[in-house]
């Protein structure tokens, strides 16, 4: 049976350069889509016209808000090259342009190279001894009953109704899908998107924090299973 994710972010195409898709509200944050969500369905657009396997980097940019619903996603590709594409990809509404997006494309499994780590991923204590959001809750986004996520205590202090201006502006977390759907170099052009704004650490739940602008870059397919944030 195929996932949702897979579901609400395929699209058909219906001319070139040109696909159908059907933003649904089971990611939504309030009334709109996730960004990261919307960014996704792009990247599916992008990678299909380009007929490569894997997004490299993405640089969205978030014109207006979208709402659950039809929409077209136009795709013009820049280059194609032996190595990485480039395509852009504008997602349309009612007439309105409310996505801009950048996707640098390639196969993850190709690339070749030195490579330098300097920062490992993020120190986090177990799944289990760390905070889930509640998908039941009032206050709750649509999306947290598709991606379980779960927060470092230590970095959620928002959530036990403290703030403190001088607090870090970082959050800590494990995610993975609800419905077990592996994650892969597509999905975290999502889960880049999922976390709260760390913000709120510092002056407490303001009220709505729109994305604006969203880069996400990728080096690598993740392994399986939880995926840390930060």
């Amino acid at each position: 049976m195929p996932h949702r994710f897979d579901l609400d972010t395929a699209s058909q195409a219906r001319a070139p350069g040109e696909y159908a898709v059907t933003l649904t509200d089971a990611w939504n944050i309030g009334p709109v889509p996730n960004g990261g969500y919307q960014v996704a369905a792009a990247c599916r657009a992008a990678l299909t016209e380009l007929g490569v396997a894997d997004v490299l980097s993405v640089s969205s940019y978030f014109l207006g808000a979208s709402a659950p619903g039809p929409a077209t996603l136009h795709v013009e590709v820049a280059k194609r090259g032996r190595a990485t594409s480039l395509a852009q990809v504008r997602l349309v509404q009612e007439a309105r342009e409310r996505l801009r997006a950048l996707v640098l494309a390639g196969d993850l499994g190709e690339l070749r190279g030195p490579e330098l780590h300097r920062r490992g991923p993020p120190e986090l204590p177990p799944p289990e001894a760390c905070l889930r959001l509640d998908p039941d809750a009032p206050v709750s986004p649509r999306l947290m009953n598709e991606i379980e996520l779960r927060l470092d205590p230590a970095t959620a202090a928002f959530t036990r109704g403290e703030r403190d201006p001088d607090a870090p502006l970082e959050l800590r977390a494990w995610a993975r899908f609800t419905d077990g759907r592996p994650v892969d170099a597509l999905a975290l052009a999502l889960l880049s998107d999922v976390l709260p704004p760390t913000i709120f650490n510092a002056l407490g739940i303001t009220g709505w924090v729109p994305t604006l602008e969203l880069t996400t870059q990728i080096r690598r397919r993740p392994a399986p299973g939880w995926i840390r944030l930060r």
